[in-house]
């Protein structure tokens, strides 16, 4: 009797199987044709959506919505309901169903919300930004991180270890895709909000413009050499003041004490370069170092204080500007001559010209040259009608998120939104007691006072090994540096210095930020001085080299330490100079299992994981 009654019981459950087996087969095959389509669609319009096209992006995720709907019908369907029945069955079924169903939802609302969404109406003609259609906009693109932000819940949501393989890899694609639209989405959202009051439309805003060059290398963009201050009011752009950084100097060379209000490791990390102590005046010459931090926002801050010192004029904000920022505005604007001067200059050119051919000239007529390109450069901008914000994003996208071009306010508010686009220039700050992931910066700051960084290129090796039940890394950095640069045949101010060298040699400063603790240094095999500090979480190790003209030297650390246990990554920070990084990074488990093995270029903040290469955020 109990032998007959599990047979049955068996055998209908087995019928059961092959039943909601069945079913599910039928549903999944009448669905398929319009699942595909509509995934298709629905990734085409994320990334319609992530280009600035949102006309595009409107009608892909319409026609992904129908095709969704159809798909879902069908998977939806009386013969497939049996499968709810089943494990792994009825989780697949669930997470297709709810994914699709769902999805169509989101795409079609997105759609709808994107139909109100038109970039082009923003416009920048003759220096005035319209801010009444920028205020326009902020309710649409609310609404549009909604609904961006529930499509990628969605996606999150029905992820499950009972997926089958092609569904979970469909599915974590499309995570993926969404993740990064919906951070783009709040960060459009973000804008529409803040930027009105950027742009002058509740009194006006002052700014400070500082144009620096990255052939003398600081930790952010490179030496300030010209400066304007840009004033907004209700989205008028006008130039109140601009110089030379020696008319900053000046401003804070007189008798009375300048200091600046900074954490206490600020002062131990740059008190050295000029910064001063907490009740110790600031140096003159610290205009030139301010940028020597990788942190704009502490950059941001200092040229800050120190401007209102020499001026007596508050900021609201501060931009900075490097030769590659520059070019990227020359190609929005369009190349400018300076007539006076004979010379174009435009996106191709700029670059080559700021960082090495201006050096051609005498000194005083540099100083004119500089002040006249620069002037050109703001000019353009003030009396042109410049392109749509699709079109000024594609070109100014790359060289911000690579530090070329950053932006700092002294409004919270904004500074959070700055920090969402990724033009802010922050250091990733590390928790100070242990740090959330294993974390790299390289920086490099000219010592000899020369224009020698052009020629400068990097080859950095970061290996390590890391246990993830304990957090614990053990890692060897080598940091090659090789100076390219002539001993002869350029002018003085490129390849002489003011430390008594050779012509041609480079005397840099080599700081490497880890959240590890160095073990040992050595400098081309023997040990080397190595000075300590801390800055925003991390541990700062510096060293300074001597690298005669075409030739190379090479340090290598020793690092170990803890950080959060679980799965390995590793945050890059990247510096903005004249020639990418040469970067290898090879991470293995405590078995000897690769985790991280990347080898090429990279040029804006990331994190290094086991599941690949990911923007910093």
């Amino acid at each position: 009797y109990v032998r007959r009654r599990i047979m049955f019981a068996g055998l209908g459950v087995a019928v059961l199987v092959a039943l909601a087996g069945a079913g599910m087969a039928a549903g999944a095959a009448a669905a398929r044709t319009d699942a595909g389509k509509g995934y298709q669609l629905l990734l085409d319009g994320l990334e319609d959506l992530d280009g600035g096209d949102t006309v595009a992006a409107a009608d892909s995720l319409r026609a992904a919505a129908t095709s969704l709907r159809a798909a879902h019908r069908n998977l939806d369907a009386v013969y497939t309901r049996p499968a709810a029945l089943v494990p792994v069955i009825a989780q697949n079924r669930r997470a297709a169903t709810d994914v699709i169903g769902r999805a169509a939802e989101a795409a079609e609302a997105a759609a709808a919300t994107l139909d109100l969404v038109d970039f082009q109406q923003l416009t920048i003609i003759n220096g005035r930004v319209d801010i009444a259609a920028l205020a326009l906009l902020a309710p649409p693109l609310g609404e549009l991180q909604a609904t961006v932000g529930e499509l990628a819940g969605v996606l999150h949501d029905a992820d499950s270890p009972w997926l089958l393989p092609p569904l979970k890899d469909r599915l974590q694609r499309a995570q993926r895709r969404a993740d990064k639209v919906d951070h783009q989405a709040r960060a459009l959202s973000a804008v529409a909000q803040q930027a009105p009051a950027m742009l002058g439309a509740d009194g006006p805003r002052r700014y400070l413009l500082a144009f620096t060059n990255s052939a003398e290398a600081r930790g952010t963009a490179g030496l300030m050499g010209n400066w304007s201050e840009l004033t907004i009011t209700n989205g008028k752009l006008a130039i109140t003041a601009s110089g030379r950084t020696n008319d900053l100097e000046n401003g804070i060379s007189g008798p009375e004490p300048v200091r600046i209000d900074m954490p206490d490791e600020y002062f131990a990390r740059y008190g050295r370069y000029g910064a001063g102590e907490p009740d110790t005046t600031v140096r003159r010459k610290f205009w030139g170092n301010a940028t020597m931090s990788p942190d704009m926002p502490r950059v941001g801050s200092a040229f800050s204080q120190l401007y209102e010192t020499a001026t007596g004029r508050r900021v609201d904000g501060v931009i900075v500007l490097d030769p590659r920022g520059i070019a990227a505005l020359l190609e929005i604007t369009g190349s400018v001559t300076v007539a006076d001067l004979g010379i174009t200059l435009s996106a191709e050119n700029a670059e080559q010209f700021l960082l090495l051919d201006q050096y051609q000239s005498q000194e005083s007529d540099r100083e004119d040259l500089l002040a006249s390109v620069t002037a050109a450069a703001v000019d353009a901008v003030l009396h042109s009608e410049l392109p749509s914000p699709p079109a000024m994003i594609a070109a100014l996208s790359r060289p911000a998120l690579e530090g070329h071009l950053s932006v700092w306010s002294a409004v919270p508010a904004e500074q959070s939104m700055l920090a969402l686009v990724g033009i802010e220039g922050a250091l990733p700050v590390f928790d100070e007691r242990r740090a959330e992931t294993d974390g790299l910066a390289v920086v490099t700051n000219n010592a000899n006072g020369n224009k020698i960084d052009t020629f400068l290129q990097r080859q950095v090796t970061y290996r390590a090994s890391y246990d993830a039940e304990i957090g614990f890394v053990q890692s060897t950095l080598e940091v090659t540096l090789v100076n390219n640069a002539p001993a002869t045949g350029l002018p003085d101010y490129v390849i002489g210095n003011k430390v008594g060298l050779p012509s041609g040699s480079n005397r840099t400063l080599l700081s490497v930020y880890s959240p590890l603790t160095l073990v040992s240094g050595t400098l081309d095999g023997t040990g080397t001085p190595t000075e300590s500090d801390r800055e925003l979480g991390w541990n700062v190790y510096t060293v300074s080299a001597d690298i005669p003209a075409g030739e190379s030297v090479t340090f290598q650390f020793t690092l170990d330490g803890a950080v959060q246990p679980g799965p390995y990554s590793l945050a890059f920070r990247p510096q903005g100079l004249p020639r990418a990084d040469q970067l290898t990074i090879d991470v293995e488990d405590a078995g000897g299992a690769a985790l991280v093995s990347f080898s090429g270029s990279v040029g804006r903040r990331s994190v290094f994981a086991a599941t690949g290469v990911r923007a910093w955020r």
